[in-house]
């Protein structure tokens, strides 16, 4: 039997919610317990994304020395994820814009979470190691194709259902996973590659990225769902109310000292934070092939987290 909804209630649920319905074209902003609860999803869901782009750096000396690789090689098997992830950038916005961040992010998170995972088990269907780096090669651009859509699709929701006032205190929080995750792949996964060999990051990362998705499927996203899908049509914004907003202004944007400080600030702690990320393990093992993988691995993260302190 269908389960019978008094008017009345339904009423006053929506009067509650009609003052930040009017100020926001997606319903309500999140409720404080709301905003962490999701601060502590995205977060743990930034440091698996980090944790699975790092394993493949952390891992290369071995999985090279297996599959025969040369440096070059090594070297196309690292930029190879650059080389999707600078593709979906603006198709992550525009997606989560459109139907929004909290599909965008579960769907992709899904897709590179198996990549992760299937990764080793791609490498040894090759026949031949040259068959093995295109396949490799192959699997890394597709995992950038697919985390590449997931900054902005948490930009998108962070910005939607986070007040002005609070989003760059939840940003930045939730962005800081990504420095946790670093520094998880460099502690776990330098203990799992010595341990039980190069194989064994890839599963376990990709596991719990996959667990992580789940979580945030059901334990999230559903339940926020449910919780504004009461919407009276009469007191829903209408589109005409926001038709009138300016447009973003790109040219007098692109006239202004501060935003090209902020892009080229931006691209130059990318650069390096990058090619510290992709070749400090291969420069370790290299000329210092006796220390522990676990110890040179975690030590630049928790300077960064020292940083990031002061």
């Amino acid at each position: 039997m269908a389960k019978v909804v008094n008017p009345d209630d339904v009423y006053k649920e929506c009067q509650i919610n009609i003052k930040d319905n009017n100020k926001h074209p997606e319903g309500k902003y999140w409720t404080r317990i709301e905003k962490r609860q999701w601060a502590v999803g995205l977060f743990l869901g930034t440091a698996m994304l980090y944790s699975s782009r790092t394993i493949m750096p952390l891992a290369v000396v071995s999985v090279s020395e297996e599959m025969g690789w040369d440096k070059t090689e090594s070297g196309t098997v690292l930029s190879a994820f650059f080389w999707g992830y600078t593709m979906t950038q603006f198709l992550g916005g525009y997606l989560s814009d459109r139907i929004g961040g909290d599909v965008v992010i579960p769907t992709a998170a899904c897709l590179w979470g198996l990549i992760t995972f299937w990764t080793p088990q791609l490498a040894y269907a090759a026949s031949d190691k040259h068959s093995a780096l295109y396949i490799v090669v192959l699997t890394r651009a597709l995992q950038g194709i697919f985390q590449g859509l997931h900054y902005p699709s948490m930009t998108s929701l962070i910005s939607r259902k986070v007040m002005e006032r609070e989003r760059s205190f939840t940003y930045s929080t939730v962005a800081t996973g990504s420095h946790f995750g670093t520094l998880l792949t460099g502690s776990l996964g330098s203990f799992l590659l010595d341990r039980y060999g190069w194989q064994m990051p890839f599963y376990i990362i990709g596991s719990c990225s996959l667990i992580w998705m789940l979580c945030v499927r059901y334990f999230l996203i559903n339940r926020h769902r449910k919780n504004y899908a009461m919407v009276r049509l009469d007191d829903a914004p209408s589109q005409a109310k926001f038709r009138g907003q300016p447009a973003v202004p790109w040219v007098s944007l692109f006239t202004k000292p501060a935003f090209w400080s902020i892009i080229v600030g931006h691209f130059c702690e990318n650069n390096a934070f990058y090619i510290l990320l992709s070749w400090l393990p291969t420069y370790f093992h290299e000329n210092f092939p006796h220390a522990r993988g676990w110890v040179f691995n975690v030590e630049p993260c928790v300077c960064i987290f020292t940083g990031l302190g002061v």
